[in-house]
């Protein structure tokens, strides 16, 4: 009985299925690290997430163990699959036990020597990091409406500045000339700015050219406030503008300066990789409420080729697969 019970074990603990469920877990747990990261969860310094690596290895081995008993040409590769498996799943464990993983806020024109780890403490770096520069470049700022008599439904254009629109109906062309995140204008000279980069009160500078020339700002905050300049007559329509903030580009100047003063600069978008003296860096997020900081991952990756070789053999070993069944087929 106890014999039955411990070969059933065995026999589960083998088990493709088993694989399938690990697997499961995993890119589960992946996407939840990805796509969750405010929540601070961790996944891949939690026990569980080691528990179900270890657990796998061991499922893997056995069912490598099992299968290949007697290796035959015909099986070769997906032995070596298996075995770059088993490799991947340790390379993963290696990398959470002796790996260093943390966060670092840098503030625009300043430098920093530590970063904060998992576990909520402090740790020197061997370099310091300075953000020199930090860009947000918008793909629009938003849309501009146009309503009229003459349209049976009302006109929609992104708010890109340097972007022209034809209005056929009014034989006319619509440019985004600029944009002004926090509009100000100073009497009596009228001299036109923005008070910060925050979006405290958008504005869009637009342009009509053809048979109506005029120049007019257009607010987010109050739409039917306009300061026009050119032709002073009224418009046979009404431009509404609706701000949004579209980023489609996240842009840090980082400069990285080791201990004998030696330096060494890069411009890292957002998910971008960039590698020193075994530890890369990488921009994860921005301060979207004011706009002066950045959020960089720090990491090291000791089993990083043991990772390469991992992957190496499993690619390798679907294609030795491939062409044993196409050269080695067994006779009917």
């Amino acid at each position: 009985m106890k014999y039955s019970a411990v070969k059933k074990l065995f026999s589960f603990m083998g088990s493709p299925r088993l694989t399938a469920i690990l697997v499961f877990i995993l890119l589960a747990a992946v996407f939840a690290e990805t796509y969750y990261t405010d929540a601070d969860i961790a996944v891949y310094h939690s026990w569980w997430f080691s528990l179900v690596l270890i657990t796998l290895i061991h499922n893997l081995a056995i069912f490598t163990i099992k299968r290949f008993k007697h290796l035959r040409i015909n099986n070769t590769g997906s032995f070596i699959v298996c075995l770059g498996a088993i490799l991947l799943a340790l390379s993963i464990i290696l990398g959470i036990k002796w790996g260093i993983h943390g966060q670092m806020r840098i503030a625009s024109g300043k430098t920093e020597l530590a970063y904060k780890g998992l576990d909520g403490k402090k740790y020197s770096l061997p370099f310091a990091i300075t953000l020199e520069e930090f860009k947000l470049k918008h793909g629009d700022f938003g849309s501009i409406t146009v309503r009229g008599p003459e349209l049976s439904k009302p006109l929609k254009f992104a708010a890109v500045v340097g972007k022209q629109y034809r209005l056929d109906n009014y034989d006319c062309i619509l440019e985004i000339v600029d944009y002004a995140p926090d509009f100000y204008m100073l009497m009596p000279e009228k001299t036109i700015g923005t008070r910060s980069l925050l979006p405290k009160n958008p504005a869009l500078h637009v342009a009509l050219k053809g048979s109506r020339d005029c120049d007019t700002w257009l607010f987010h905050n109050y739409p039917e406030l306009q300061d026009r300049h050119g032709n002073k007559s009224e418009l046979p329509f009404g431009l509404f503008y609706e701000w949004s903030e579209n980023i489609s580009l996240c842009e840090s100047h980082i400069k990285v300066t080791n201990g004998d003063n030696s330096t060494k600069r890069a411009v890292l978008n957002s998910g971008e990789l960039f590698s020193w003296d075994g530890y890369y860096l990488r921009q994860r997020d921005y301060d979207k409420s004011k706009n002066e900081y950045i959020v960089m991952d720090i990491a090291t990756y000791p089993a990083l080729n043991i990772t390469y070789i991992s992957i190496a053999l499993m690619i390798g070993g679907a294609i030795v697969t491939l062409l044993t069944k196409l050269f080695f087929k067994k006779p009917e």
